[in-house]
């Protein structure tokens, strides 16, 4: 008959592998989030798609970092990848402002494409879930690094969903301003990201 003690072991061999199934999903879809917002909004010259793929990439790095240092001991200096993923939103934020400007000022037209917007719909209804199932294993792991993953995922979901607001009103009822508009109320939450990270308070990369 098991003991309590080979019990518990295997609840938390087993919630370590789910983690890191989500992990990899996560990761997975952080890829085409990127790789996909980048694409689009080089295509359809749109900033806020701009600010949803570069924070994506950059979210990328931190998801890869879960996988890494979730369940391995405390690591030397853990804390410079967080302040480096700070430093790169931080430079985020200023093109995020940078080409909301040019865009308002030089009313440069933003033709959304409807990879941008199945990129952003899709972000909508998986991040959610992702940031749900994640806090669920980070309680029974009593794990931090999952929980600030969790949080970010959630953030990322809001994101998405105030770019897909903005292409919308774009595409269906010819806003001019309204792309450049959703990329600068996306940039709190890239400036709120910077700001956790550098601290270390919802680093990702810091156990």
């Amino acid at each position: 008959m098991p003991t309590p003690q080979t019990v518990t072991k295997m609840e938390s061999s087993e919630t370590r592998a789910l983690v890191i199934r989500l992990q990899w999903f996560s990761v997975a879809w952080m890829v085409v989030e990127a790789a996909g917002g980048l694409l689009a909004a080089w295509q359809s010259h749109s900033t806020a798609l701009l600010a949803f793929g570069g924070d994506s990439l950059i979210e990328l790095f931190s998801s890869v970092l879960v996988l890494t240092l979730a369940f391995r001991p405390a690591i030397a200096h853990p804390e410079r990848a967080g302040k480096l993923a700070s430093m790169l939103l931080l430079a985020l934020a200023g093109i995020i402002l940078y080409a909301a400007d040019l865009r308002l000022i030089h009313h440069v037209d933003t033709k959304p494409t409807g990879w941008g917007l199945a990129i952003l719909a899709g972000s909508v209804l998986i991040m959610p879930w992702l940031a749900q199932r994640k806090r669920k294993l980070s309680r029974i792991a009593s794990n931090r690094v999952v929980r600030a993953d969790a949080a970010q995922s959630a953030v990322c979901g809001y994101m998405a969903g105030i770019g897909l607001a903005g292409l919308l009103l774009q595409r269906w009822l010819h806003v001019d301003w309204a792309d450049p508009i959703a990329a600068l109320l996306i940039l709190p939450f890239v400036l709120h990201e910077a700001r956790e990270a550098w601290s270390g308070q919802g680093c990702t990369c810091c156990s």
